[in-house]
């Protein structure tokens, strides 16, 4: 099974469809039942996520493929250096695991830094070690991989991949990264949630892109489909993607995804695509 399940929900109030704050114990373990049930084996997850690595080890993620994210933000080069390492043993000790099937970099951009080099060296010796089976980076853009990509060597690269946000497909990274046996893991499928929303939901702050809504409204109401059909559809056609990444707040949320998977894709409109970091790049969405 393609998909993956995101974490961020289990840790913090994460999403802005996010209606029920951070997601219960209880209905964790609910949720990976039923994933397990339905042969979903990765779970992604990371220290920024809140309580979401502790509460995943207190309920015993063992048999699970878990990737995790670092940050690296000191100033202080010796200090990066170090927080590799510290965060990698500390994301063990909260999941009660031994290995990690991946750890990516939030930010990978601290690759270009003047230390850049041995972060990179470090995150291969975990690899080496057997702590680490995959390192990679996890980008906000396709653009990022241009240098990134000529200067080291990724076993993962998590991108946004939606309906709307096509823009690793556009540019070939994803055949690319597929030919040089690199799994592209797809996450912010729904965008936050954003695109499942109806037009009465959605927030005045988006009323922005307001010709994009109506194209999408009535590009889903047209060929009968649901929000959550037509954007499962979309990435589960891409073949280049390893996994999909997707958060819930239910295990009924979960059933209704995995329902949603099968069945046709109409051709999708080309006015359908955005490159607008605004609109795509949730980070932006508060100076909106």
């Amino acid at each position: 099974m393609k998909l993956a399940i995101g974490t961020a929900q289990f840790g913090c109030d994460y999403g802005i469809a996010n209606q029920h704050g951070c997601v219960s114990e209880n209905e964790v373990r609910n949720i990976l039942n039923y994933a397990e049930n339905n042969n979903i084996s990765m779970l992604d997850t990371a220290i920024a996520y809140g309580e979401s690595e502790s509460k995943l080890g207190k309920l015993g993620v063992n048999d699970w493929n878990i990737v995790t994210k670092i940050t690296i933000l000191n100033n202080r080069e010796k200090d990066k250096i170090v927080s590799v390492k510290e965060q990698v043993n500390a994301s063990l000790k909260r999941l009660k695991v031994d290995k990690l099937y991946g750890v990516l970099l939030h930010n990978p951009e601290c690759l270009l830094e003047n230390n850049g080099d041995e972060i990179y060296s470090i995150m291969n010796e975990l690899k080496a070690s057997g702590i680490v089976e995959n390192i990679g980076i996890s980008i906000y853009s396709p653009l990022e991989l241009d240098e990134l990509c000529g200067r080291y060597e990724f076993g993962i690269i998590q991108a946004p991949i939606n309906i709307f946000d096509r823009r690793i497909i556009e540019s070939d990274w994803h055949q690319c990264l597929h030919k040089k046996g690199i799994e592209l893991h797809a996450r912010s499928v729904f965008l936050q949630g954003l695109l499942l929303m109806t037009a009465e939901k959605r927030p005045r702050i988006f009323n922005k892109w307001s010709s994009l809504w109506s194209i999408w409204d009535e590009w889903v109401k047209n060929n009968e489909l649901t929000y959550l059909q037509a954007c499962l559809r979309y990435v589960f056609s891409i073949t280049s993607v390893k996994k999909i990444v997707i958060g819930v707040d239910s295990c009924q949320q979960l059933k209704e995804i995995i329902d949603a998977i099968d069945g046709e894709l109409p051709a999708i409109p080309n006015e359908l695509k955005c490159d607008d970091a605004a609109l795509l790049n949730p980070s932006f969405w508060e100076h909106l």
